[in-house]
């Protein structure tokens, strides 16, 4: 498997997180999400937010090099038409490849920053049933 499929599984991954995220769920499945969230990435004494900074930076390295082929081709030996065909074709690739990992950068900046909304969400509510459970105790 080369760089641009891993990055591009890589973008495939994020986007179901993403999707997982910002479907309509109960509350407890969302939670559940979260929980494990954040026992992985916050529990590893930051070994899981090295994963979100690495993967970002993957992406983003991957990205600004499809930029920077987008409209570069490499010299063929072909001529003529068949040439012709054959530039095209690496030209739609690079584009293609430049479209695919931007939308990766997009995903893996979202998954990142809803993950981390929706573990600030549960520890606002946790600390609000708290509160609520001490004053019935009072």
């Amino acid at each position: 498997m080369g760089f641009h499929e891993a990055m591009h599984t890589m973008t495939l991954a994020q986007a179901a997180v993403v999707l997982i995220l910002i479907a309509p769920m109960p509350n407890a499945v969302r939670g559940l999400v979260v929980k494990v969230y954040s026992t992985l990435i916050h529990s590893t004494h930051g070994f899981g937010s090295g994963v979100h900074i690495t993967a970002i930076g993957l992406q983003a390295l991957a990205f600004l090099d499809a930029l920077s082929k987008v409209n570069h081709l490499e010299k063929h030996e072909y001529t003529g038409q068949l040439g012709d065909m054959i530039n095209y074709n690496r030209l739609l690739l690079n584009q293609r490849n430049a479209y695919i990992l931007g939308f990766g950068l997009l995903f893996a900046v979202l998954g990142w920053r809803i993950l981390e909304l929706d573990r600030q969400i549960y520890e606002v509510k946790k600390h609000n049933e708290e509160i609520d459970e001490q004053k019935k105790a009072q």
